[in-house]
């Protein structure tokens, strides 16, 4: 099963979602699910494995693979079998945006009126990494600022491709 043409499949900001299941579970151990990434969609087409070894089950499961940064414009579903004959179905295939990143901020506030003992972390879940941070309108460039001043701080966080959240 090979994929619509894509451009360079999405330079690593796009992932593949989808369901699969296998018929039988005496199938389950025989069942081999990979993905390629592909230059092409001719028996000559070189591939690169991104994923496989997917656990299978009789029930229909959802896997998310992130797509890596290539020039190949294909993904392609390999399904091989360690004898006998049997089905792999796959359903509900989506090939799409990595969602960005969502923040999780806790703080610490002053003990004292008039202190600069103040702190804010920030967890990042999701998006690509490596992250940068910049709080403002102090705190610095790393996920948790210290030494801050009663107040509002904000933090900008942008992720591998330069999508950003903001969070307070």
């Amino acid at each position: 099963l090979i994929s619509p043409e894509t451009n360079s499949l999405g330079n690593g900001t796009k992932q593949l979602r989808f369901s699969a299941k296998v018929t039988y579970t005496s199938y389950v151990k025989n069942q081999k699910l990979e993905i390629y990434s592909m230059n092409g969609t001719t028996t000559t087409a070189s591939k690169t494995l991104i994923q496989g070894n997917f656990p299978l089950t009789t029930e229909w499961q959802e896997f998310t693979v992130r797509l890596p940064q290539t020039s190949d414009n294909y993904f392609a579903f390999s399904f091989n079998s360690n004898g006998g004959s049997y089905y792999i179905y796959l359903d509900d295939i989506y090939y799409e945006e990595i969602p960005l990143h969502v923040l999780d901020i806790t703080k610490s506030d002053n003990t004292c009126h008039g202190d600069n003992t103040g702190s804010a972390y920030v967890v990042v879940s999701g998006g690509l990494a490596p992250f940068t941070y910049l709080w403002s309108p102090t705190g610095g460039n790393t996920d948790n600022a210290k030494n801050l001043s009663a107040g509002n701080y904000t933090v900008i966080v942008k992720d591998k491709y330069n999508r950003e959240i903001t969070g307070s």
